[in-house]
């Protein structure tokens, strides 16, 4: 069967099923179905999925979620557990991040960081590709040298949802930026 035919609110019902372990509409007959009646919403899912299973399923056509913004959400799901295996700070800065460069998937920002009591290095996720920013976050923590910059931790922007990696801040700039300098000699 193609995911079409089964339809968002098939999927919503998949996702149910997925969390549940159970088939669905064991206890409820096809006029309740009909009428909105929807299964229980399984207690200990993450409130995010049940959320988006929820919206998915609803009655009404008009108000579920299109398949790019399941699709979106999910992938924020599997960032943000992801990103839960790191030391997590409050995105609280002073002032406004500066931008001080790009990097390869985002820009790269210097900020005080009140959790922190410092100047750090913020490295964002511009695009939407989170398989980059995760290998990024997996290189840089397994690499631990005094010459190589420190991954310190994630925080996360509540009104974007943008998630920032927390780096060393590097006062002498790049690697790129030294090396063009220091090359020349």
């Amino acid at each position: 069967m193609n995911i079409a035919d089964f339809g968002l609110s098939g999927l919503g019902v998949l996702f149910w099923e997925l969390s549940s372990g159970l088939p669905p509409f064991r206890t409820l007959k096809e006029h309740h179905v009909i009428n909105g009646n929807r299964e229980i919403p399984i207690e200990g899912a993450p409130a995010d999925f049940k959320n988006l299973y929820c919206a998915a399923w609803n009655g009404r056509p008009d108000s579920r979620p299109d398949i790019e913004e399941i699709c979106k959400k999910l992938k924020n799901m599997q960032l943000e557990l992801f990103c839960k295996t790191f030391s997590n700070f409050k995105y609280s800065f002073s002032e406004k991040p500066e931008k001080i460069g790009e990097g390869g998937f985002g820009g790269i920002h210097k900020a005080y960081l009140e959790d922190m009591k410092q100047i750090v290095a913020l490295k964002t996720l511009d695009h939407d590709d989170e398989e980059a920013f995760n290998r990024e976050v997996k290189y840089t923590t397994k690499v631990k040298h005094a010459s190589i910059i420190r991954f310190i931790g994630i925080t996360q922007d509540p009104k974007t949802e943008t998630y920032y990696m927390i780096l060393q801040l590097a006062n002498s700039g790049d690697l790129e930026s030294y090396l063009k300098v220091h090359s020349s000699k």
